[in-house]
């Protein structure tokens, strides 16, 4: 539905910028595991709807003056093992429950698949017990590093002053592990299931990078390009299109412009 909706756009408003996302890869990726031949089968049909937008411009007559990217914001790691960091927490007395919901809590950990951020809850209290969190976190299997959340800048994040949805401190998972959500269980780490793959950690780990494909108008044909920033991507489209971006992190990929 979604590719018959952008080839509608494409064919009826020959728009200047058209952005599509497929989420296919990504839901499949998280259930099954990268490299499994769902991921596969995902990433075939992700490939057939590219082809029928590349119809549709041929039909629209754009083709000639299009410019195709092809990029993701990520790539997957596969994982077997869930870490339950508020079962931790729990069993701490940080956190306290109540016919199986959480009624209270001291600190409270959310997870994002290969990192997590750790908050606490009252401002009062942490001085008192970022200290102790460290250390109990730090404890837990699967828990590769414990950042401060005032070490952010380094990860390319604000501190936990500057953004209030930055964590007091950030856990990075091992490989093979992720964070899942949970306080009410046994344990602390458990074997994942229906959850096979995921993202989030460190971005200079290779096996987060992902796919980026340029072709068409304004591409020099056979460049290749070192490792390349998502933050890149914006600059270089708006290069493309003659339009200026101000105050940005990135800069156009000009070694691939024609």
């Amino acid at each position: 539905m979604w590719t018959r909706a952008a080839i509608e756009i494409i064919e009826k408003h020959h728009p200047n910028l058209l952005l599509f996302h497929l989420l296919t890869t990504d839901a499949v990726n998280h259930q099954y595991g990268p490299g499994s031949l769902a991921s596969m089968t995902a990433y075939a049909n992700a490939d057939r709807q590219i082809g029928d937008l590349l119809d549709a411009l041929n039909r629209s007559g754009m083709r000639d003056r299009a410019t195709i990217v092809v990029t993701t914001d990520h790539g997957f790691k596969k994982i077997s093992k869930a870490v339950f960091a508020n079962v931790a927490l729990r069993d701490a007395g940080l956190i306290r429950l109540k016919e199986g919901k959480v009624e209270s809590c001291d600190a409270y950990v959310v997870p994002e698949g290969g990192l997590a951020f750790v908050y606490v809850t009252d401002p009062a209290k942490r001085a008192e017990l970022l200290p102790k969190l460290k250390t109990l976190c730090g404890g837990i299997e699967g828990v590769s590093q414990v950042i401060d959340g005032e070490d952010g800048p380094k990860l390319g994040m604000p501190k936990p002053e500057e953004n209030q949805g930055m964590g007091d401190l950030v856990l990075y998972a091992k490989d093979g592990y992720a964070f899942k959500e949970g306080a009410t269980g046994a344990a602390v780490v458990d074997e994942s299931k229906n959850y096979l793959g995921t993202h989030g950690y460190l971005a200079s780990d290779p096996e987060l990078d992902g796919v980026m494909i340029a072709w068409g108008y304004g591409i020099r044909p056979g460049a290749h390009l070192d490792r390349v920033s998502n933050t890149d991507i914006a600059p270089t489209l708006a290069e493309l299109l003659g339009v200026s971006l101000p105050d940005t992190d990135g800069h156009p990929l000009k070694e691939m412009l024609k």
